[in-house]
C-alpha cells in the first residue's frame, strides 16, 4: 500500500498567518501511519509551537528544502512563492488554494510545468454547488471586508491626495479579526453595496448590516435574490437587493454608496470585470467611495484594482477612490482560519497520502481540482485563462 509523506512549509505569502495542519491534524494523520514533516516555525504565527507538532508526531524539519526533498504532499494554504519554485519536483503533489487563472500566476504556472508536479487547487474543490474548502474562508473573507470597511470609512481620511490614520486603522484590523466573528460597534459602514451573492457577499451584507450600514446586494440571479431575501428576513436583517441588469438604479445605487464591496467569484477562472473603468468614473463622480475587491485573488472584480498587502493594504485610484486588495484576508484570523481549512480539508489529505489515483477514486470530486499535472496544464478554465492550447 502506498503512503506518502505529507510536508508542511512555513508560509511565505507576505502577511499570511494560516498553516496547512494543526498539531490536531499532524496526529490524525500520524495515527494512521502517515509520516508528516513541519518546517521550523511553520505553525508559530497561528499559535502553534514545534513542540506541539512534535507530541502530535511530526517530525521539524530545520531546512525548507530539506522539507520539499523528504515530502511527497505538499500542504499548504498560499500557492507557493518564488523562493519555493526551485524545490517543486516531479513527485509532488501541491495541495494549497493555487486561483491560477488570475493574471499574477503565469510564473507560478510555468514553475509547476517545469518540475512536472501534480497542483491541486483548494477552491476548485467542487461538490454538487458547493465548494467545501473554499466555503468556510470565503465567510471569513465576507465578515473581515465588513469589519475593514467600517475602520476605512471611519478612520482612514485623504486629504490632498494622501491617506492619513493607516497605522491606527491596520492596528484597529488586526484587532477586530483576532475577535472574529464578534460584531464591533462605532464603525457604522454607511452606505453599502455587496456585488455578488456567494459566500462571501452573504457574509459581508449580514456583518455590514448588524454594524449599522444599510446595506444593498447586488445580484444577477433572481432564485438567489430570493432565497437571499428569505435568509436576511429570518435573521432580522433589513437588506435590499439591486438587480445589475436595470441599467438606471444600478449606476444610481453605485453613485450613492459609501462603500462597495466586490465579490463576484466564477470558479477557476477569471474574475469578472463588474465595474468598467468607464463604470469606475461615472460612479465616482458624486462621491467618492470605499472600495474593497475581494475577489483580486482572481484579478478583480473593479478597474483598476490591484494586489495590495496587510503591510500596505490601500492606495488611491486615479478617481480618488480609497482600495483595498488584500488576497489572503483571512490570513489575519490566522489560528480560527487555520482550524476552519483544516476540518474542511483534511479528509482529502489524508486520501492523497495513498497517492493520486487512490485519492481521486475515493473522492471524484479531486478530479476537477487538477489544475496541472506531468508538465501539462490539465484544467479548462486556467489553460483559456492564459490561452494555452
Amino acid at each position: 500500500m502506498t503512503v506518502l509523506a505529507v510536508g508542511v512549509p512555513k508560509e511565505l505569502k507576505i502577511g499570511e498567518r494560516r498553516v496547512g495542519l494543526t498539531p490536531k491534524g499532524v496526529e490524525f494523520l500520524t495515527k494512521h501511519s502517515v509520516p508528516v514533516f513541519v518546517e521550523k516555525e511553520a505553525g508559530l504565527k497561528s499559535g502553534f509551537s514545534d513542540h506541539q507538532y512534535e507530541a502530535a508526531g511530526a517530525r521539524i524539519v530545520e531546512e525548507r528544502a530539506d522539507l520539499w526533498r523528504k515530502a511527497s504532499v505538499i500542504e499548504k494554504v498560499k500557492e507557493p512563492m518564488p523562493e519555493e519554485f526551485g524545490f517543486i519536483q516531479s513527485k509532488h503533489i501541491i495541495f494549497t488554494f493555487l486561483h491560477l487563472a488570475s493574471p499574477a500566476s503565469r510564473p507560478l504556472i510555468e514553475a509547476l510545468l517545469r518540475s512536472g508536479a501534480t497542483a491541486i487547487g483548494y477552491e476548485m474543490v467542487e461538490v454538487g454547488n458547493d465548494h467545501p474548502i473554499l466555503k468556510p474562508m470565503s465567510e471569513v473573507a465576507g465578515t473581515l471586508a465588513a469589519y475593514f470597511a467600517g475602520v476605512l470609512r471611519n478612520c482612514v481620511a485623504v486629504e490632498n491626495n494622501q491617506i492619513a490614520g493607516l497605522e491606527q486603522a491596520k492596528r484597529m484590523m488586526d484587532e477586530l479579526a483576532s475577535r472574529y466573528p464578534s460584531v464591533p460597534k462605532g464603525l457604522n459602514p454607511g452606505q453599502v453595496i455587496v456585488l455578488g451573492g456567494g459566500h462571501v457577499g452573504r457574509e459581508a451584507v449580514q456583518m455590514a448590516a448588524r454594524m449599522g450600514g444599510s446595506v444593498c446586494l447586488s445580484e444577477i440571479s433572481d432564485g438567489r435574490r430570493t432565497s437571499l431575501g428569505q435568509y436576511f428576513a429570518r435573521g432580522g436583517l433589513e437588506v435590499k437587493f439591486l438587480d445589475p441588469e436595470e441599467c438606471s438604479s444600478y449606476e444610481a445605487a453605485l453613485g450613492a454608496c459609501d462603500v462597495m464591496i466586490a465579490a463576484v467569484h466564477k470558479t477557476g477562472r477569471k474574475a469578472p470585470l463588474i465595474i468598467d473603468a468607464l463604470l469606475l468614473k461615472k460612479i465616482s463622480r458624486k462621491r467618492k467611495k470605499v472600495i474593497l475587491d475581494v475577489s483580486i485573488d482572481q484579478g478583480g472584480n473593479v478597474a483598476e484594482s490591484r494586489l495590495t498587502s496587510y503591510e500596505e493594504p490601500v492606495y488611491l485610484d486615479s478617481m480618488g477612490n480609497l482600495r483595498y486588495a488584500v488576497a489572503n484576508m483571512p490570513s489575519l484570523c490566522g489560528r480560527v482560519a487555520t482550524v476552519l481549512l483544516e476540518e474542511a480539508a483534511l479528509k482529502y489529505t489524508f486520501a492523497l497520502s495513498g497517492g493520486l489515483e487512490a485519492a481521486v477514486k475515493q473522492y471524484g470530486e479531486l478530479t476537477g481540482a487538477v489544475n496541472i499535472r506531468g508538465g501539462s496544464v490539465v484544467h479548462t478554465a486556467v489553460r483559456e485563462a492564459h490561452r494555452f492550447h
